[in-house]
């Protein structure tokens, strides 16, 4: 009996210590993996992709069924992304760009243009100048990244777009204030596509080498949304100076172009391997590109830069939506440039005279935001909208006047030349609100001249920036777009 006692009391022990164990089981079980009941577990929603079809953790941005999805803190869970974006390009007064989209600065007078010890000058009949070294690129100085991004951060905008090589100090700057980045890469029109093309299937092309660098030095950084190739490449084939086609046909020319730009969005996708970021081959318009598209497996958007007017229809053909889906059924697409300048031609017998009207800026690109908004609604294949331009750019106007390359003292001038659209008269059934194109008074922001630091708070050099009506229309517009 003493020995049946000792027995139930260690069977006793064995149960009370098992009991135990068991609370501490449930215990930690039940915080570790909280209950939910059958009827009540997470479904994902019929427009987000489950987990279990998500890519491997570290891609922070992939195109799903023509959608733009975005996991940045890399937990699995994918989110549809809007892009409310500003065109960047923040280029001082007096200054222009050379070929490897360094920043020069004109420093003349007179008849004759004195420049730095970097420049060559051109024969006399030209009077301009051709900046031989690269220097500081647009997207380098730190006090003007701090003067804009907080300024684009509180318009609500979420997106920048670079025409040219992102730098390490702005991926950085954007990142702090929350804006992710179309990663810009120039693409020269001078070039031949045709022998590029050649050249790269070889692996002979510095232009694809290049590329891939560039995609490789800042794959890593959190600002990066995409990788944006080329602009409006598809216009102008062997007509822009410094151009040696070896042949003149354009079709041919366009092919080639396109192929190069699937090879080089292949190439790219290669290097960053598994979390790779999308590209996008931005063009002016549709042209060439809708008898090409089955050159472009590789590229998984595209971007459109349309100065269409009203609905994005300026000859009544259907709109740039319409016509982009009949032709690609498979891919998306950003508007890439859209916007009108703040210079309103009173006389249109003298587009060169008129009057700044930002009203009528601000309601012509607040409509055509709400064009774009209409059609995503609709359940267009558009993933948003990159208004053209951040700010005032004096140094525009001489552009296409010019060899590239070349300037004149106009870039320290706020010209009011014009590109002319006479067959689009107003009131906006045609190009912009006044049928004329003033391409230096495109900014959301005005410039003013800052040389000694005492106007506006910014440091000696660094311009000053006034918001025009449209910045604050586009900061209402944005709001409502999540």
């Amino acid at each position: 009996m003493g020995k049946s006692n000792k027995n139930f009391v260690n069977l006793k022990r064995l149960l009370i210590l098992a009991g135990v164990f068991y609370a501490l089981f449930l215990i930690i079980f039940l915080t570790a993996r909280p209950f939910v009941r059958p009827s009540q577990q997470w479904t994902a929603k019929p427009d987000v992709p489950p987990a279990s079809q998500a890519p491997a953790i570290g891609k922070r941005v992939k195109i799903e069924d023509r959608k733009l999805w975005v996991d940045f803190d890399q937990n699995g869970r994918y989110e549809p992304f809007v892009v409310k974006g500003v065109g960047y390009s923040s280029i001082p007064i007096g200054h222009f760009l050379s070929h490897e989209w360094g920043m020069c600065e004109y420093k003349g007078g007179g008849e004759h243009l004195v420049f730095e010890e970097r420049f060559k000058i051109l024969p006399d009949e030209v009077q301009a100048f051709h900046c031989e070294a690269k220097i500081i690129s647009i997207y380098q100085d730190e006090r003007v990244l701090e003067r804009d991004l907080p300024l684009i951060q509180a318009m609500n905008a979420n997106t920048i777009r670079t025409w040219g090589k992102v730098t390490s100090q702005l991926l950085k700057k954007s990142d702090k204030y929350g804006l992710k980045v179309i990663a810009g890469y120039w693409v020269a029109h001078q070039l031949d596509f045709i022998k590029e093309l050649e050249s790269a299937r070889i692996g002979q092309s510095a232009l694809v080498e290049d590329f891939v660098s560039y995609v490789m030095e800042f794959k890593d950084e959190p600002a990066v949304l995409m990788w944006g190739l080329s602009n409006e490449n598809n216009i102008g084939f062997c007509t822009f100076s410094g151009a040696n086609c070896s042949q003149q046909d354009k079709q041919d020319q366009a092919t080639a172009f396109y192929k190069l730009i699937n090879f080089m969005a292949g190439q790219a996708k290669k290097a960053e391997g598994d979390g790779f970021h999308p590209v996008i081959v931005v063009t002016s318009e549709l042209a060439f590109l809708e008898f090409n598209a089955e050159h472009l497996p590789d590229v998984d958007i595209h971007g459109i830069n349309s100065y269409r007017g009203r609905n994005f229809d300026i000859f009544g053909e259907g709109n740039i939506f319409k016509k982009f889906s009949r032709r690609f059924s498979d891919r998306p697409m950003i508007i890439t440039e859209f916007g009108t300048d703040a210079w309103f031609t009173i006389d249109p017998s003298d587009p060169a005279s008129g009057e700044e009207r930002q009203d009528l800026q601000a309601e012509y690109v607040a409509s055509a935001w709400d064009d774009i908004v209409d059609e995503m609604n609709q359940g267009a294949a558009v993933l948003g909208g990159v208004v053209f331009n951040y700010s005032d750019q004096w140094n525009l106007a001489t552009i296409n006047n010019l060899p590239d390359g070349m300037w004149t003292p106009s870039v320290a001038i706020h010209d009011t030349v014009y590109w002319g659209y006479p067959i689009n008269p107003p009131p906006w059934n045609g190009h912009m609100p006044d049928g004329f194109v003033n391409i230096e008074w495109y900014g959301l922001m005005a410039v003013e001249e800052n040389p000694d630091g005492a106007r506006c708070g910014q440091p000696a050099g660094v311009d000053c920036i006034y918001p025009r009506q449209v910045y604050h229309a586009l900061k209402e517009k944005f709001s409502q777009v999540h």
